[in-house]
């Protein structure tokens, strides 16, 4: 099954809703989008460089193109506060 993702501007994420289930059913998956989104995070704030974060809402799979400001246990903060919950994050690139 191919999934296509749609392009989304950071200034939308904010208006965005999220379920409450994980899409990522593999628990050795889910430590690894920890690291990235930790690495992501350090490239963000020494280097101020933008990835691609892709994940999905309550309606379709898409992408980001921004800089991580910040990472609790439970979401991504980019900036002007808006937030992704990690459980809804496929991949950092």
């Amino acid at each position: 099954m191919e999934t296509t993702f749609k392009e989304i501007a950071k200034e939308q994420v904010g208006s965005l809703r999220f379920p409450h289930e994980d899409v990522l059913d593999d628990p050795q998956a889910r430590q690894q989008r920890r690291k990235a989104l930790e690495q992501a995070l350090l490239l963000g704030n020494l280097e101020r460089i933008k990835l691609k974060i892709i994940f999905e809402d309550d309606q379709a799979a898409r992408f980001v193109h921004t800089t991580i400001w910040g990472l609790t246990d439970e979401a991504v903060i980019l900036k002007r506060g808006d937030t992704i919950p990690l459980h809804r994050i496929r991949a950092v690139l």
